[in-house]
């Protein structure tokens, strides 16, 4: 069976999602509220993002 490698759009979302976790732990380690709750709040976007990514393949597989 031939693979296939992932897509950009699946790259971005991973890319993002992993740079919005480093910003959230930087925050948190650095001791700014602020910028700790502002970094979940985009982290928490991006892990919408993700869980949206993992559906749309979810739905493809079950129709395979």
């Amino acid at each position: 069976m031939l693979q296939r490698m992932a897509d950009d759009g699946t790259r971005q979302t991973l890319k993002l999602f992993g740079v919005a976790v480093t910003a959230f732990e930087e925050a948190v380690e650095g001791g700014s509220g602020d910028a700790a709750r502002k970094a979940e709040a985009e982290l928490r976007t991006h892990l919408k993002d993700l869980i949206a990514l993992i559906e749309r393949l979810s739905e493809r597989a079950t129709k395979l």
